[in-house]
């Protein structure tokens, strides 16, 4: 059992790395450390080498060899699954709903997509609700369809506002603001340019707030010291 324990952790460890490298865009050391994470298929630790195959596909998505990276996602989907871990599951269909869209196989990416966002609502994931959203309104985008866009993104806003969730809304006010423009609708893409201003603003106010503020305590500690 102690074994067992030592595997899972060195495991996660590969895990963690490769994510760390990956938001670094360091994709050669991501990749080397995702794969010593599966080396052994032996001690496949299941939750963990579902994430590693879908982080695989995530970097493979970012060098667009699409093919590895859909072959990837559907060895995790299948672990997750398996697993039934929900949130790991819905990334891995948002994610080939995303290769999908690159590669321009405009129903299968609405297909996965779709799939994931089910996921996402039945268990109420909310924060990835509201990817899912921004993902399908770009979908919808890119087919033209502004109207179904621009509803899927009237939902993100919605949702996004109840969860405070800023940072999305800041994208569904640009991606609103950028269908309104090529709508030719412009006094609508002005009014959602100004909503992310504002909320720029805001986000940079409240940054600042919170910079002055641990200033400010750290001050009062060094008083308390003396």
């Amino acid at each position: 059992e102690n074994n067992n324990e030592e595997v899972y952790d060195k495991i996660m460890a590969y895990y963690i790395l490769g994510t760390i490298y990956s938001d670094l865009k360091k994709y050669d050391e991501a990749e080397k450390n995702y794969k010593a994470g599966i080396a052994d298929p032996k001690v496949a630790v299941r939750t963990w080498s579902g994430r590693i195959y879908v982080g695989l596909a995530s970097i493979y998505l970012e060098q667009k060899k699409y093919d590895e990276a859909i072959s990837m996602n559907l060895k995790g989907l299948e672990i997750l699954k398996k697993e039934e871990n929900m949130i790991g599951e819905s990334r891995a269909l948002n994610d080939l709903g995303i290769i999908y869209k690159r590669k321009k196989e405009y129903d299968k990416s609405l297909s996965f997509l779709l799939e994931s966002l089910k996921i996402r609502e039945n268990h109420r994931i909310t924060r990835f609700v509201v990817s899912s959203y921004i993902e399908l309104a770009s979908l919808h985008t890119e087919l033209g369809e502004y109207h179904k866009a621009i509803e899927y993104l009237a939902k993100a806003e919605k949702t996004a506002i109840e969860i405070d969730f800023r940072v999305k809304l800041a994208q569904v006010y640009q991606d609103a603001g950028d269908i309104f423009k090529l709508k030719g609708d412009f006094k609508q893409a002005l009014v959602h340019y100004e909503k992310l201003m504002k909320l720029n603003e805001e986000l940079h106010k409240k940054d600042v707030e919170t910079k002055i503020q641990s200033l400010t305590n750290e001050m009062v500690k060094e008083k308390e010291a003396e």
